[in-house]
């Protein structure tokens, strides 16, 4: 079955979106260390130079974390230190993807700089049915149905029917397939995944967002 694109994507529209979606989860965590620091006292004893420093920092090693974390969370007790420090990447693995603050991170950094456009992919074997195959294929014949795993583009492969041997007749057969919008994962260490539906994306990094300001806010 190949993809065919009568009307492109607008791309740009699902970024701008998207992108809006994620800086929000990255601002919150912000807020939330100037929220501690107003409650504590901290802020009021700092300069406006070292006010406009306060945030919070994510960074991928403890070396760079209490390094930002003595600008960044300047004068906060040693129980927020340590909560924030509880949840930064290098603390926090995930089981197939990158660390989420981590990730959280890189996708506000990047569309500072550049707009991060998603792309069209199918979003799972799961929710791809194959039905009606006319001729019946045998069951010894049959080995699996492909989808495909990449970019979803004009005259892409999604899906293909996959027999020990050529069919003998045109095979038909009908198909339900779901396209979604996905970030691609470039370069991503210990992960084979290289892309993320956005919709299941932000609610894991939502979800992740939400469990850290519970901890840190609790530890205040």
């Amino acid at each position: 079955m190949i993809a065919e694109e009568r009307v492109p994507p607008d791309l740009v529209r699902w970024a701008l979106m998207a992108c809006e979606a994620f800086a929000n989860l990255r601002c919150s965590l912000d807020h939330l260390v100037w929220a501690i620091g107003e409650w504590q006292g901290v802020i009021s004893g700092l300069t406006e130079a070292q006010e406009r420093e306060i945030c919070f920092p994510i960074h991928d090693s403890q070396d760079k974390f209490r390094s930002a974390s003595g600008r960044n969370l300047r004068g906060f007790s040693s129980r927020v230190l340590a909560a924030v420090e509880s949840v930064q990447p290098y603390n926090r693995p995930h089981p197939d993807l990158p660390p989420l603050l981590g990730l959280l991170s890189h996708i506000d950094n990047m569309n500072k700089h550049r707009l991060v456009l998603p792309v069209g992919q199918v979003v799972g074997a799961v929710n791809t049915k194959v039905s009606n195959i006319n001729p019946p294929i045998l069951a010894t014949e049959m080995l699996r149905v492909e989808c495909a795993i990449n970019e979803v583009m004009h005259n892409t492969e999604v899906l293909a029917i996959v027999t020990s041997k050529p069919q003998r007749t045109v095979v038909t057969f009908n198909a339900h397939i779901e396209l979604g919008a996905a970030l691609a994962i470039a370069n991503a260490p210990n992960t084979n995944v290289r892309f993320r539906n956005v919709s299941v994306l932000f609610n894991e990094i939502a979800m992740e967002v939400k469990a850290t300001i519970e901890g840190v806010a609790a530890a205040a």
